[in-house]
């Protein structure tokens, strides 16, 4: 089996993952922080020890600030409602997943604020557009990094500038580039960074987190315990506990800690290189393939190609290759936003998104099979 569907999840995982689950169920599976043994003491700090090594892998000072969730989507709801104030106007791209516009949209149709969508493109041109619907009453704005559906990034950092400089808040969603791109966050351009344990940090599903870069003590999300304070009918105000009612995923949260160490070793500069080279001697192939389009600039950063077929649709190129024991994902890929943007057209197209564990024979050998599909 070929599995070219990473961004959608990151597999095979480090071996070392698997082991660390079954260690964590046979030898410290306790509730973290709501008992005084040792099972629970051990859980709890093996969840802060995940904590301190994402601080350090995304150049941040303050684990304590990091919250857990159940995955990206849960990160970036809780994000986006913890800092948006009624009344306000927030700014997103147009390539954000369902995972933004969704809550976003649900909460300008309730009539609690309005929202504008601006370009992707060059810095000049993303900077340009922000400027052209910037409004006196804007007070966010949300970046997806990485289009989980291309190669077009956002420049991350021009709109962390853009964003301090004007006092606006700023949510960056790094589900696809977190692992693959060197973050630096003690800056504190970036309010929040939201991103899950399953893709490019190589853990499992059932995990997402929280980077909260401000000092923040707004909207929950969820109530419920957390192991401190219980006397209180209202949510602690200090992090992460604020953010984080019920009980955590161990399990999951022991696995991205093992993750990291296996991200760290390889770095996130070398990670990043041998994913855009495979993916560029994969578009270079591609190209060469008749009746094969190609969407958006595929020079630009990360490991995913989308394309489509002038005679076939997505889902028949995407049961093709499946009958040949080749895994992608064809369809919208929840994002019908940055669909509009390349332009795909009906069906959505044919996503390719390549890992760090993938191979150039594996790339060659779909090039070969998709070639022979006319």
């Amino acid at each position: 089996m070929i599995y070219f569907d990473n961004a959608a999840t990151s597999f095979p995982k480090p071996s070392a993952v698997y082991s660390e689950i079954s260690r964590c169920l046979d030898k410290y599976c306790g509730n973290p922080g709501r008992s005084d043994h040792k099972l629970s003491i051990d859980a709890a700090r093996k969840i802060y020890s995940c904590r301190e090594k994402l601080a350090d892998l995304y150049g941040f000072s303050h684990p304590e600030a990091i919250t857990f969730t159940y995955n990206a989507t849960y990160a970036l709801n809780m994000a986006l409602k913890a800092r948006i104030k009624k009344g306000c106007h927030v700014l997103i791209s147009d390539i954000e997943h369902n995972a933004v516009l969704r809550p976003i949209h649900k909460l300008a149709e309730d009539g609690l604020i309005s929202y504008s969508i601006y370009k992707s493109g060059s810095k000049e041109e993303v900077i340009d557009s922000i400027n052209k619907l910037i409004r006196p009453n804007t007070s966010l704005i949300v970046a997806n990094h990485y289009s989980n559906i291309t190669s077009i990034t956002l420049p991350i950092d021009t709109i962390a500038d853009y964003a301090a400089a004007h006092g606006l808040k700023l949510i960056c969603d790094a589900s696809q580039s977190s692992g693959v791109y060197p973050y630096r966050l003690d800056t504190g351009k970036i309010s929040a960074l939201c991103a899950p344990a399953h893709k490019g940090l190589y853990g499992i599903q059932g995990v997402g987190f929280i980077i909260n870069c401000d000092t923040l003590s707004g909207n929950t999300v969820i109530e419920g315990g957390g192991g401190t304070n219980s006397h209180d009918k209202a949510m602690p105000t200090f992090l992460p506990d604020r953010y984080e009612a019920g009980t955590a995923n161990t399990p999951g949260i022991a696995a991205l800690d093992t993750a990291v160490d296996f991200i760290k070793r390889i770095t996130v500069e070398e990670i990043g290189h041998k994913e855009n080279l495979l993916k560029n001697r994969f578009a270079e192939g591609l190209g060469s393939i008749k009746n094969i389009r190609i969407y958006g600039n595929v020079l630009e950063s990360g490991g995913i190609v989308s394309f489509g077929h002038r005679y076939h649709a997505p889902s028949e190129i995407g049961r093709y290759l499946a009958d040949n024991n080749i895994c992608v994902r064809s369809g919208y890929h929840c994002s019908p936003l940055a669909h509009k943007t390349i332009g795909s057209g009906d069906g959505g197209s044919v996503r390719v998104s390549l890992g760090y564990f993938n191979t150039k024979a594996e790339i060659d050998k779909a090039l070969s099979i998709l070639s022979r599909y006319n």
